[in-house]
């Protein structure tokens, strides 16, 4: 399972498991939007998806947050007018009646001013 939003690798740090993993950051304009497409294969469905900012559960019943659509296999996240509080990591996690997996991160910064 992979996410990205045409991130760029910025190096190799720790991840939480122990291990080391790819960091991909990810910069948008205040005030712009970014999109985050997951890809998920050999993975059994029906799953359900969940998306995360620093390790908590968005919660996308709001405007701010066009819900997760699919595109086959890839979940879409929208986040429509960024600002500097929307910085941070963001993974996917699926699950399904046997297992659950957890994306890599892919880390969000926002330039610009804040208004």
């Amino acid at each position: 399972m992979k996410l990205s939003s045409d991130p760029r690798p910025q190096g190799i740090f720790p991840d939480t498991a122990g291990g080391n993993c790819l960091r991909y950051v990810t910069e948008v304009v205040n005030h712009g939007c970014v999109e985050f497409k997951a890809s998920i294969w050999n993975f059994p469905k029906p799953w359900n998806v969940v998306w995360m900012q620093d390790g908590k559960v968005l919660q996308l019943h709001n405007e701010k947050y066009e819900r997760s659509s699919f595109d086959g296999n890839n979940p879409v996240l929208c986040i429509k007018n960024v600002r500097k509080h929307d910085e941070g990591i963001y993974r996917i996690k699926v699950k399904n009646a046997r297992e659950e997996k957890l994306s890599d991160p892919v880390i969000l910064e926002v330039i610009g001013g804040i208004y």
